[in-house]
């Protein structure tokens, strides 16, 4: 996964990790974490300033759609089975 400035397109790192598809990221409140979450129902958070996985979280289903709740520190995801779930972040 590679993160880009979206004003000159230019990579500013990659991201490694995910070893299935990559359905969703989505950065926190503040900007400065991002979440993505594959096909496998696997969660990782990254770090934006140095591309650091600061967390992973396996929820064993498909995911399509992740939300932060305002404080950053829990995520909602609707899963492709019709349930929804709240994932508390460290």
């Amino acid at each position: 996964m590679h993160l880009l400035d979206t004003i000159t397109g230019i990579e500013q790192r990659t991201l490694a990790g995910h070893t299935d598809y990559i359905h969703g990221v989505i950065f926190n409140p503040a900007g400065d974490q991002l979440l993505s979450y594959g096909y496998a129902g696997q969660l990782k958070l990254w770090n934006t300033a140095d591309g650091r996985l600061l967390s992973e979280t396996r929820i064993g289903r498909v995911g399509n759609y992740a939300q932060f709740a305002p404080d950053g520190r829990r995520i909602v995801i609707a899963n492709g089975d019709g349930t929804a779930r709240i994932v508390q972040l460290p």
